[in-house]
């Protein structure tokens, strides 16, 4: 990341340009991706295509739009808490795979798991006696999807909360 006030690299997790002292986005005057130089009017970089925050914008609000650019990263692991993967959701733009290939996974092992539970009960209703193996075979179905769905629950968590908080703060402007 570049500073947009001085160009000069700046690290990932730093408050202020450690070059210039003025907070990495606040400037209009070059390109925090690539650190080509910019006008305060230009909306994104001629250089590398990298869409730009005009300064005139508060904090987190698109100019002219007047909608969200940055997301919260405290919204995303309580949404990913309660939620699981439904929080990928909330960041959908970088996050779609992993909302769809949880919800995949879901719907999957939910029909296999209706598959079983169905031939339990026409096996119940055809004989007095139901056999075991089909009683184990629910009983481990019940069994993998919960900890299927634990498992997708723990990704969404620690996916979430291991992301830089600048992933969330340029999103949807930086794609890494």
């Amino acid at each position: 990341m570049f500073c947009r006030n001085c160009g000069k690299e700046t690290p990932n997790q730093g408050e202020f340009c450690m070059s210039c002292g003025a907070k990495p986005l606040a400037g209009n005057s070059f390109c925090p991706a690539c650190a080509a130089p910019t006008t305060p009017l230009s909306e994104i970089c001629v250089k590398c295509g990298t869409r730009l925050i005009p300064q005139t914008a508060a904090p987190g609000m698109a100019a002219k739009t007047g909608t969200m650019n940055a997301k919260s990263k405290t919204v995303s692991i309580l949404l990913a808490v309660f939620l699981g993967y439904w929080t990928w959701l909330y960041t959908y733009k970088k996050d779609h795979w992993k909302f769809w290939l949880s919800l995949g996974v879901s719907i999957v092992c939910s029909i296999g798991l209706g598959i079983i539970f169905i031939w339990f009960i026409a096996s119940g209703l055809n004989s007095v006696k139901v056999s075991n193996a089909l009683t184990v075979s629910l009983i481990v179905g019940y069994i993998l999807v919960i900890i299927v769905s634990f498992g997708l629950w723990v990704w969404s968590v620690i996916d979430t909360a291991i992301k830089k908080d600048e992933w969330y703060t340029g999103y949807p402007l930086v794609n890494k």
